[in-house]
């Protein structure tokens, strides 16, 4: 009698290694759990923004912040009208330029796409697409750092997106919250009514860290400031920001 021996497809070797990785991702998150719980920045972090704490001393520092926070936004208001009603009244329409800053900027960003089908990279030293309110917009060539972060807060509230997790391009069926500088900034644009650029708040945050190289920092780092975002200068107020550096060197 003759036996067959099956090679072994590809698809099977996939089946095999896929099911080896979600067991190493399950033993991954046990230790990530672990090292999560002994997180003293993200304890103090959430502990002091929790709004049903019990603690006499956090409630009564929670109080003192709404309060100094109210204070800082009406001063803030107050100068800014003032420095409002100082300026020189321009001649420029601005519904005009608006309106001629939109129509190029919506063929520019066609005019990437159709570069990006046809392979064509953007030239390091193409000149950067400024923003209305005088920033960047990122649409150029070099966009500049995009340094990785563990999470970042919105007025104590974490500003995150679900992402598919996928090894070597293959999808692993996982998913996790991602926290960026991009989505904090759409957030943020969303929350305030005014647009707020990924580059401003990444500059804001080198600001306030008092580095550009947020790798140089240690794992867990906490980098708070205010940040003010509105439509206009009566809508804009101040939001509390807080980015957290990866809680790895990894």
């Amino acid at each position: 009698m003759t036996s067959t021996t099956v090679a072994p497809t590809a698809s099977d070797a996939g089946a095999v290694l896929l099911g080896l990785m979600r067991q190493q991702v399950e033993q991954a998150n046990v230790h990530a759990d672990r090292c999560a719980a002994q997180n003293v920045g993200k304890m103090v972090h959430d502990l002091r923004n929790d709004p049903e704490t019990d603690n006499a001393e956090i409630k009564a520092y929670q109080e003192w912040l709404e309060k100094a926070n109210a204070a800082i936004e009406a001063k803030t208001a107050e100068i800014d009208a003032k420095i409002k009603a100082s300026l020189p009244t321009g001649d420029v329409d601005l519904e005009a330029e608006k309106a001629a800053y939109n129509g190029l900027k919506t063929s520019i960003s066609g005019g990437k796409d159709v570069l990006r089908q046809l392979g064509v990279a953007i030239p390091e030293d193409f000149p950067v697409l400024k923003n209305l309110r005088g920033g960047s917009t990122g649409a150029g060539g070099s966009t500049g750092p995009k340094p990785r972060v563990g999470l970042i807060t919105i007025d104590g509230k974490p500003s995150q997106v679900e992402k598919k997790v996928s090894v070597k391009g293959v999808d692993t069926g996982e998913t996790r919250m991602v926290s960026n500088f991009t989505t904090a900034a759409a957030d943020l644009s969303k929350i305030s009514g005014g647009k707020v650029s990924t580059k401003d708040l990444q500059s804001a945050t080198f600001e306030a860290a008092g580095t550009n190289d947020l790798k140089s920092l240690k794992p867990g780092t906490e980098i708070s400031f205010s940040f003010s975002a509105g439509k206009d200068v009566e809508t804009s107020k101040n939001y509390a920001i807080t980015v957290f550096t990866p809680d790895t060197d990894a």
